[in-house]
């Protein structure tokens, strides 16, 4: 048939027919179970006999078998899997494919031996030559003999490349972190690529982690992060660095752990002391300044999430801001606190204060001028600007101030550093809190508001009254609402306040002060006669020229206020003097005495009288010397009521003198006056007694009582 392909079996020789369209198929023999290989048509051998009987197996022809008697002999010496010759001259191995679709029936069995005998000559002969032709076409050129044509040729493994290793190995996820390490520095050693590093890189630092560290000590493992951070393997970088942080104690010994600050370093952390900033923070809002508390709570925001007080690096920034913002803040206090070193007093002062009037619905301010404190009223317009109100009440309560900044100034200059004055205060306060512990001014924006004040402190205050000084709280309380305007009202206000705040200003002793407290209702008192009656008349110039003997008009009555005249010698009173020691001589109408005809009281007078009524027996025995004075007009003349008038008048023009009195450009007497003044400040004076005291602190001797006298009359003009 032209449309077959006969071919035997190469182990047992059974012999098949099958179409053209099977050919280069594999299927197994039905004989033997060998595999078998259908031939092309160029491989396929003719057949030695034949059988037209055919089988059908799925759709293929399949011729019976035919047997020789050949075929038995061939049998032994066929194997399964042999060789057969491809269109490419190359030898390989048919497979079996034992679900393949090709079946194939043995042909059947033939007596015609002479046409079997012809077939097996004719297959030896093929595989005889197909030898020959493969080990020719195989061993061309070449040393070695070809290998037989029933041998599997099995094709050697490519070897692997030391990266491709690398990547391998990289891959394995049982790798221990000192392998892991080895394997990186094998990478480096290969110098693969960066793209390749960073693979391997990667799984090294993974592989650490996952170990924790393995036998690696704290140092290796930061040393090794450092040198894999060009690679940029942030997150992997920061998983072994948290690892080491979590390892390493702070401290070691007690001492800084150079391994722990140096892997916080490393993570870009920071120390900050938040106690401390904290505390910082406190003292700024205690002192009322503006943001600390914002700031504050900023500080405990960082700190909670801060623990041990690292910062992370994405906080790192907003902390160095807010200690910043702490630096300025601070340096603003301390410049508010150079221009005026009571300013935490003050603020701690006006706390207490507003928590004091808290329930009275009235807004204060307050004004600070060394050594008072100036709280300052609201209006209910002001009240309700805000910020605004506030500024236009400092505004209106500044005249206020520049009188009190006045009197301050002249006062410590004159007295307090001369005498060593201490403040004194209530009972309980130390000497460093009497010292800086303001004096506290209240100023109401009208004269109904200051009567309110009043009914609050349980004080009672005259309708004319524009100041009043309250024990309770031991302050001072004014109404400004004409101050600073050009009236005889404004006059009368600025006046009065001033008589206030003096009264106040001048509550000073030195050792052991007299302390002034709601028991003691009046100031405590000096131990010489002479000084308790006049040393604060002196300094007082306004008290002095309220006395209508004086005949000061109520301008230079402000006048003096204004411009702080302490022992300030009025003209008018030099003149009263003068004037009594001219010959006696009465009115017209013989009923006012015009003058004396002579000193009712001289220096050495004032200081040897102790008290009122040694005074009046005083004034008797001068009287009965001077001529046209009778008896009876002496003991007239010296009344306790004429000894209030006259000694009050001769005492403090005394002391006006010895503060005042200039010679050669230099006051002769001022020193000594303080000295004595001093001397009864301490004390001494009540053991010493006041003459002798008097003499002690002025040097005074014969010659120089009677310079001192004569000075002092030569004064009176």
């Amino acid at each position: 048939m032209a449309d077959v392909i006969s071919f035997s079996c190469n182990a047992c020789g059974t012999l098949y027919r099958v179409p053209f369209a099977q050919a280069g198929q594999s299927a197994k023999c039905k004989q033997c179970g060998a595999a078998i290989l259908v031939p092309t048509q160029s491989q396929a051998a003719a057949p030695l006999a034949t059988d037209t009987s055919v089988e059908m197996n799925a759709g293929a022809q399949v011729l019976r078998k035919e047997t020789s008697a050949r075929t038995a002999a061939v049998k032994g010496r066929a194997t399964s899997g042999r060789s057969i010759a491809a269109s490419s001259g190359r030898s390989r191995v048919a497979p079996v494919a034992a679900s393949s679709a090709l079946s194939v029936a043995p042909a059947a069995s033939s007596k015609a031996l002479p046409l079997m005998a012809g077939g097996l000559a004719l297959v030896v002969l093929l595989v005889v030559g197909g030898f020959f032709l493969l080990r020719g076409g195989s061993s061309s050129g070449a040393p070695n003999a070809a290998p037989r044509s029933n041998e599997v040729v099995a094709e050697k493994p490519r070897e692997l490349d030391e990266r491709a290793r690398i990547l391998r190995d990289a891959d394995d996820i049982t790798l221990s972190p000192e392998a892991a390490v080895q394997l990186y520095q094998r990478a480096v050693a290969a110098k693969l690529g960066r793209t390749d590093l960073l693979v391997v890189a990667r799984a090294t630092l993974n592989r650490i982690y996952d170990g924790n560290g393995g036998r690696f000590e704290s140092s290796q493992l930061l040393t090794l992060a450092e040198e894999m951070a060009p690679l940029e393997l942030k997150q992997e970088v920061r998983r072994v660095l948290l690892l080491v942080s979590n390892r390493e104690p702070e401290l070691a010994g007690g001492k800084p752990n150079p391994t722990f600050l140096r892997v916080q370093k490393m993570l870009g952390r920071e120390k900050f002391d938040f106690a401390a900033l904290l505390k910082r923070a406190s003292v700024l809002i205690e002192a009322e300044q503006e943001g600390a508390s914002e700031l504050r709570d900023e500080l405990a925001g960082h700190e909670a999430k801060s623990p041990s007080g690292w910062s992370e690096p994405e906080t790192v920034a907003a902390m160095q801001a807010c200690c910043e913002r702490l630096d300025k803040l601070e340096r603003v206090l301390k410049e508010l606190e150079a221009a005026n070193p009571n300013l935490l007093a003050e603020r701690a002062a006006f706390n207490r204060f507003r928590q004091e009037r808290a329930g009275k619905r009235v807004t204060w301010t307050y004004l600070g001028e060394k050594p008072h404190l100036l709280y300052v009223q609201l209006t209910e317009a002001e009240a309700k600007a805000g910020a605004e109100g506030e500024a236009s009440a400092r505004e209106r309560a500044a005249p206020a101030r520049a009188i009190l900044k006045r009197l301050w100034e002249h006062f410590e200059q004159d007295w307090a550093r001369a005498l060593g004055l201490k403040r004194s205060l209530p009972q309980g306060v130390s000497e460093a809190e009497r010292e800086t512990t303001p004096l506290e001014v209240l100023l109401v924006p009208s004269f109904r508001a200051l009567r309110a004040l009043a009914s609050d402190f349980g004080e009672n205050i005259d309708n004319q009254d524009v100041a009043f000084y309250t024990l309770k709280g031991q302050r001072i309380c004014a109404s400004i609402e004409h101050l600073g305007m050009s009236s005889r009202d404004a006059m009368h206000l600025e006046a009065s306040l001033s008589l206030s705040i003096l009264s106040r200003l001048f509550n000073f002793y030195s050792a052991e002060p007299l302390l002034r407290d709601e028991q003691q209702k009046t100031r405590g008192v000096l131990h010489s006669f002479m000084l308790n009656r006049h040393l604060f008349r002196c300094i007082l110039t306004p008290v002095r020229c309220a006395s209508g003997i004086y005949q000061v008009s109520s301008e230079a009555v402000q006048r003096n206020v204004l411009e702080c005249a302490f022992f300030d010698s009025l003209p008018a009173l030099s003149r009263l003097l003068f004037t009594w020691r001219q010959p006696y001589e009465r009115d017209a109408e013989r009923r006012a005495i015009l003058s004396f005809g002579g000193p009712a009281l001289g220096v050495r007078d004032l200081l040897e009288i102790t008290s009122v009524a040694e005074g009046a027996a005083r004034l008797r025995e001068n009287f009965r010397k001077f001529k046209g004075i009778s008896e009876e007009l002496a003991e007239s003349l010296s009344s306790v009521d004429n000894f209030q008038l006259l000694g009050y008048a001769y005492g403090d023009a005394l002391l006006c003198f010895l503060y005042n009195h200039e010679q050669g450009g230099r006051k002769i007497y001022r020193e000594g006056l303080l000295k004595f003044i001093g001397m009864d400040l301490r004390g001494e004076i009540a053991a010493k007694g006041q003459l002798k005291s008097f003499e002690e602190a002025f040097g005074l001797d014969g010659a120089r009582w009677k310079k001192l006298e004569e000075d002092f009359l030569n004064s009176q003009k």
